[in-house]
């Protein structure tokens, strides 16, 4: 079976700025390359506390470079749907969410990470337990900024 060529109507939507789309995914790589930074240093045995907070500083830099970059207008969040569910059992929340609700619970997750990791006796489990959380808003900002590129 053949696709058409143009949708009905025959209009083609605008196309996304292909320059913007890869400045985006480049500071998008950023932000993630900071948290892998930010999980290693303090999972490690005897993190440093300075270091730590240096490397949460560069993740919230690294942050407001990338909203810096995405759409001014917000993606909006649809209503949900009778029937299907608003949760899934990883805890993702449904899709879309906005970018900078997003990477705003990635500031959150860091920021919790990097507290229980530098408390004044850090409990080796409790900087594990903060890890997941981290790894689950991470994923929903990385679909966030990707989807607000393609509606925004």
């Amino acid at each position: 079976m053949d696709l058409p060529v143009t949708p009905p109507g025959g209009d083609l939507p605008a196309l996304p700025d292909p320059g913007k789309n890869l400045a985006v995914l480049g500071s998008l790589g950023d932000v993630l390359g900071q948290i892998t930074k930010l999980v290693t240093s303090a999972t490690s045995a005897g993190p440093d506390p300075a270091a730590l907070q240096k490397q949460l500083a560069d993740l919230q830099a690294a942050v407001k470079s990338l909203l810096g970059l995405l759409p001014a207008a917000p993606v909006a969040v649809p209503a949900p749907v009778p029937g299907l569910p608003v949760d899934d059992a990883r805890g993702l929340p449904p899709l879309p969410v906005n970018p900078t609700d997003a990477l705003g619970q990635v500031e959150k997750s860091a920021a919790d990470l990097v507290a229980k990791a530098t408390a004044a006796k850090p409990d080796p489990t409790a900087v594990k337990d903060a890890v997941p959380p981290l790894s689950t808003s991470t994923v929903t900002a990385t679909v966030a900024t990707a989807t607000a590129l393609v509606t925004g």
